[in-house]
């Protein structure tokens, strides 16, 4: 289990990127991430969707170029889809 860090201070915004923009709807914490002092490391967030789709691709794409013959193709792409 990791342990999430404490709040030691913040500074405040200088600029404001696009989506620091958005992230600000969702919650102020997640987009000031690099303007927080904290006593130790963030906990690693999850793929996101689209990060999750992209790799999903790229590996399908491999595939498409490695294997032989079309069943052996959706043999690999149903082995990745169990995967994710």
């Amino acid at each position: 289990m990791e342990i999430i860090p404490s709040l030691k201070s913040f500074s405040l915004f200088r600029t404001i990127s696009y989506y620091d923009y958005l992230a600000i709807n969702e919650c102020i914490f997640k987009a000031m991430k690099t303007n927080l002092s904290l006593n130790g490391d963030l906990p690693e967030e999850p793929p996101s969707r689209s990060i999750l789709i992209g790799r999903f691709h790229h590996k399908i794409m491999e595939y498409i170029y490695a294997c032989q013959t079309i069943l052996e193709l959706k043999k690999q792409i149903e082995i990745e889809i169990q995967l994710l």
